[in-house]
């Protein structure tokens, strides 16, 4: 089961920020999970929230400013009141994908409903030279993959970039979601830990899904993704994680 750090090591770094993937990273954690949107004037940024306010110290919505104006912001001294992360901004995609080339799985939620989102990941995908062929599957390491919950916005992105592999983000798991995945040609399903059991797990496989988790909070969510055969879990602390999950391939393999 792949571990996947959650806006980068968001249990102990601001979220969506440098320091928090280079942590996760550094910490023997590959695989990466961020979100984008769109700006004002038109450029990609790694940003959860449709505005500014809990994560930075300015408040708006994130398309009504311009780049150059998030650039300003800082996103880090609101983490648990740490004013050694001040230097943090909002880092741009085009800026994830130089800094993390060939050297991490960036999951990429697409969080927003702008039609333009799919062409800008392309051009900056070209621009960059990432990925090529080898690294265009779920959890692959390295490679890219794209995830929403917003299923047109998959539909969309998988027209324009049909060489990626696409993960479907739910609140439940259910077969007739699983059933979408099947139909549009989506390699993942992606629904919340706590709707999630052994028997929904075995018919995704025999449906031929990659099947991640997201929400995993305590030991006991880690153990059950792992012993229902989840194969990519979303933690905000990927080192505790990764820690267990070894532990138990431990047991296993014993």
């Amino acid at each position: 089961m792949k571990v996947i750090a959650h806006r980068g090591f968001s249990e102990q770094r601001p979220e969506n920020t440098f320091t928090s993937f280079d942590y996760a990273l550094s910490s023997g954690v590959n695989s990466i999970e961020l979100d984008v949107r769109l700006t004002a004037d038109q450029v990609l940024v790694v940003i959860h929230d449709d505005t500014v306010d809990r994560t930075t110290d300015g408040s708006g919505r994130v398309k009504d400013f311009t780049f150059n104006e998030l650039k300003s912001l800082d996103a880090g001294s609101w983490f648990k009141n740490e004013a050694g992360y001040k230097d943090q901004v909002i880092p741009s995609f085009e800026e994830i994908l130089l800094r993390y080339h060939n050297k991490a799985h960036i999951y990429i939620e697409i969080k927003s409903e702008e039609i333009t989102i799919a062409p800008k990941l392309k051009d900056l995908f070209q621009e960059t030279g990432w990925p090529d062929q080898n690294q265009v599957r779920l959890g692959a390491v390295p490679g890219l993959s794209i995830l929403s919950f917003n299923l047109d916005q998959l539909i969309t992105t998988k027209e324009i970039l049909p060489e990626l592999e696409y993960g479907y983000l739910r609140f439940e798991a259910n077969e007739k979601d699983m059933e979408t995945c099947i139909d549009r040609g989506f390699s993942g399903f992606f629904p919340y830990i706590g709707s999630l059991n052994s028997d929904m797990v075995g018919k995704a496989h025999q449906r031929g899904l990659y099947v991640g988790a997201w929400g995993a909070q305590t030991d006991s969510d880690i153990e059950k993704a792992f012993h229902m055969g989840v194969q990519g879990l979303t933690v905000d602390n990927p080192v505790r994680a990764l820690s267990l999950v070894k532990s138990l391939q431990s047991q296993v393999e014993n």
